[in-house]
């Protein structure tokens, strides 16, 4: 069985600023600082890391980093559950829909996230277009700040899940627009799929070494057979 783990922001989606707009207000009701990401480089990295570099970045000390990181996440989950809704800017990438329409309910194949999003986000921002269904499992943000670190529980799941074990390898696919995505896959001995639809081009992406890049996912039956499925399956 192939096992496809999807990221989220940037290969599936775009949340029309709906993530900044959150993380923004969260810090600023916690710790009283405006526009506190501005000019911050967002791409690949584990909400629960974003904002530990940003109390570092502002100097703000706290009795318990740790703690204080779990109360802007729950801050923030709360934020943008309220703001998703309403982010008309946001935008679904061409072919996602039909890609993850085709691999579901399949038998060869099972579906999940493997996301620098927190559970809450990822939640808000796929219920959107309403995707939040096809991903019964995942590993998040939430579950810890280290990318690589993600692989072995959403493997975890996808075997509770499945109800058989599901071991790192080949035929787990992970799936993402930026060099930690392809990065994480590579330290887990998994397949790397590169999706340039943001900051990544698909030379740079094959430079980082990704076994499979597309341009975007746009052409399902040509996505399909790259990943090895058989559209008619």
């Amino acid at each position: 069985m192939k096992i496809f783990l999807f990221d989220i922001d940037g290969t599936i989606m775009l949340s029309g600023g709906a993530g900044m707009r959150s993380m923004t207000k969260a810090f600023a009701m916690r710790h009283g600082v405006e526009n506190a990401f501005k000019d911050f480089h967002f791409q690949g990295k584990v909400d629960p890391a974003i904002f530990r570099e940003a109390l570092q970045l502002h100097g703000i000390e706290t009795h318990d980093e740790d703690d204080a990181i779990r109360e802007l996440v729950k801050l923030y989950e709360e934020l943008i559950a309220k703001e998703m809704p309403h982010s008309h800017q946001a935008k679904l990438y061409p072919g996602v829909r039909e890609i993850l329409e085709a691999l579901h309910g399949r038998n060869d194949v099972s579906v999940g996230l493997l996301t620098g999003n927190v559970i809450g986000g990822a939640r808000a921002k796929l219920s959107y277009f309403d995707l939040w269904k096809y991903f019964p499992y995942g590993a998040f943000g939430s579950d810890h700040e280290h990318r690589e670190a993600l692989v072995p529980i959403a493997l975890d799941r996808a075997t509770k899940h499945l109800g058989h074990p599901v071991q790192a390898g080949p035929d787990v696919y992970i799936i993402g627009d930026t060099d930690r995505d392809i990065a994480c896959a590579l330290a887990n001995h998994c397949t790397a799929v590169g999706v340039a639809t943001l900051g990544f081009s698909v030379g740079q992406l094959r430079e980082l070494g990704a076994h499979i890049v597309f341009p975007d996912l746009s052409d399902t039956a040509t996505v399909l057979r790259a990943l090895g499925v058989n559209e008619n399956g």
